[in-house]
């Protein structure tokens, strides 16, 4: 799905404070987030953000809790966003 530049930045600022990304090949912090998806299994109350690490290229999913997916601007699993597996 297609994020809009605020949507990244917001996702990006809380992955950042929660220090939820760290790449598991190169231990960078930093990343590019590729796109966002509600699971189609349980927990569907957490959002998956996949990433790229920034310093190697290699691919992380990420899952943001409900609240701070709502802080981001999603609405919640119900929303029209492409469901992952």
């Amino acid at each position: 799905m297609f994020l809009s530049g605020e949507r990244k930045r917001c996702l990006a600022q809380v992955i950042q404070e929660k220090k939820l990304f760290s790449c598991h090949l190169c231990n960078s912090g930093a990343f590019v987030i590729e796109d966002a998806f509600w699971p189609m299994m349980a927990p569907q109350h957490e959002l998956n953000v996949n990433l790229n690490c920034a310093n190697c290229g290699a691919g992380a999913t990420t899952p943001l809790s409900l609240e701070d997916a709502q802080r981001c601007g999603f609405s919640g699993p119900n929303e029209n966003l492409p469901k992952g597996p």
